[in-house]
């Protein structure tokens, strides 16, 4: 998979943190919410017969490559795929986690970009816009 490939089949939007198809494929339309969740709760895409982590693939979109080890969310919540949620970690870093990684703060973990992030009215009303007219998420 490279980032060419996954930009000519995807967008991803970063405040949200979904995937969304810029082509169409059989019953899936342009601008549907790719993939589904696994029994963890972390959101799966299959593309051209291979099933890829979301949070992976944001890496490869944003960054141009897959993280060489492991992709930590730092709130803790597996499907909250958003790029301020997302960083590179070692296996042993991600086993520091606590076990109720879902009452992590952000700022517990040292990340005070996604403080409290919440998408406001206008942001809101500017993906539903770019939702409803294909030209998915765009930001500013």
């Amino acid at each position: 998979m490279t980032q060419a490939r996954l930009k000519e089949l995807l967008i991803y939007c970063v405040l949200t943190g979904l995937f969304m198809w810029r082509v169409n494929r059989g019953r899936i339309k342009v601008g549907s919410i790719a993939g589904c969740k696994d029994y963890d709760d972390y959101i799966l895409i299959r593309i051209d017969g291979t099933l890829y982590k979301a949070h992976r693939l944001a890496f490869l979109y944003m960054e141009g490559e897959f993280p060489p080890d492991q992709v930590d969310h730092i709130n803790g919540v597996e499907d909250d795929n958003r790029w301020c949620n997302l960083r590179k970690c070692t296996l042993k870093q991600n086993m520091n986690n606590p076990i109720t990684k879902h009452n992590l703060s952000y700022a517990a973990k040292g990340n005070k970009n996604c403080l409290n992030h919440k998408l406001s009215e206008n942001h809101k009303r500017k993906i539903s816009v770019t939702l409803s007219n294909k030209y998915i998420c765009k930001s500013g």
